[in-house]
């Protein structure tokens, strides 16, 4: 058996985002078109902000045949079945476990709750679960992954721990809150499927669980906005139009995007480092992102941005490039990139030009 995943929604006033709702009903299309009668969504289904759900009611009506399980989030921990009026959504306000399509595989349906953790309803109905015969529907944050965890609401929120994992084995964890996407060994974020802000950054995805083989499939949505939130790094070379060009059209290639969607991209634009010429940057940059709005109509950030015309320091500054470049690196969250290596080994040289 097959079944569709998402979380985090944030339905809120349609009329102001209109897109969170076409992202919501794209999945729905797509999983219709695969035949597929069962859609999970793993928390903040909705916005806090957010109390009228008439509109989700009448998208619900629409697809009368495909059954939309529903766990509250921190966002709308207060939802039940009672605000809703079509019968094919199930909203789980209790723990629950369920067997979807009679599969062998049991769904344990885990609503979001204050100052709880998750192992505690788990260790509750332990005797219901068997070891990798069930699978965890919650919303809150991974222990092992914190360094992912949403930057829009700092702090731990109903937290699963290793220690619950390896002592009641599920056969893979769904979880929503981190508006991220991430696949872990036995867990899996299937993130915002629409961006919410310039903060939530590139394509967005929907997950399809085969039960059967405990396999999971990542699929696109087409959103009708995708976010990018760019830093750049500029050299005070005698090439160095050329090498900022090179470096966004890189970038720009790893976007991934069709020409489709490059009406659909906001994008925000920071560059720092040293620069012969900073007035010539603005001009680059509009050049190379011709075709993409600019978030909120924001200028490019040259706020890090320092003149230097000491070209005597080029080939200081190359052999610095050079073996930074040469440098395995293993990026993460909590450590400088390569880039910020750069720079103030660059800053070394340069001073504040």
């Amino acid at each position: 058996m097959k079944v569709a995943i998402t979380a985090d929604v944030h339905l809120a006033n349609k009329k102001d985002y209109p897109e969170r709702f076409n992202a919501l009903t794209y999945i729905l299309d797509s999983i219709k078109e695969m035949k597929i009668n069962s859609l999970i969504i793993a928390g903040d289904l909705f916005d806090a902000s957010y109390n009228n759900y008439s509109e989700f009611d009448k998208i619900a009506l629409k697809y009368k045949d495909i059954f939309i399980h529903v766990i509250p989030g921190n966002h709308d921990a207060t939802i039940d079945n009672s605000v809703m009026t079509s019968k094919n959504v199930e909203i789980y306000s209790e723990p629950a476990i369920k067997s979807l399509n009679k599969s062998k595989i049991k769904f344990f349906f885990l609503p979001y709750r204050k100052d709880m953790v998750m192992g505690e309803p788990i260790a509750e109905n332990k005797d219901k679960l068997r070891p990798n015969k069930w699978v965890l529907i919650g919303h809150g944050d991974w222990e092992q992954g914190m360094k992912v965890s949403n930057q829009l609401e700092p702090g731990v929120y109903m937290p699963l721990s290793q220690k619950d994992i390896n002592m009641y084995k599920p056969a893979h964890v769904f979880l929503g809150h981190t508006h991220k996407s991430l696949d872990g060994e036995s867990i899996c974020y299937p993130g915002s499927p629409c961006g919410l802000d310039i903060s939530e950054t590139g394509k967005r995805r929907f997950i399809i669980f085969d039960t059967n083989n405990i396999s999971l499939e990542s699929h696109a949505v087409k959103t009708d906005i995708i976010y990018f939130d760019e830093s750049f790094l500029i050299l005070p070379l005698k090439d160095e139009e050329s090498y900022l060009r090179k470096k966004i059209r890189s970038r720009i290639k790893e976007w991934n995007i069709t020409d489709d969607d490059k009406s659909k991209v906001m994008v925000r634009i920071k560059i720092r480092g040293y620069s012969t010429d900073i007035r010539k940057l603005i001009e680059i940059v509009n050049d190379e992102f011709k075709g993409h709005k600019f978030y909120e109509q924001e200028d490019v950030d040259l706020s890090g941005v320092f003149l230097s015309r000491n070209l005597d320091l080029e080939e200081i500054s190359r052999q610095i490039i050079d073996s930074v470049e040469k440098v395995i690196w293993q990026s993460s969250p909590h450590e400088p990139s390569r880039d910020d290596i750069l720079f103030y080994a660059l800053k070394t040289v340069y001073g504040d030009a």
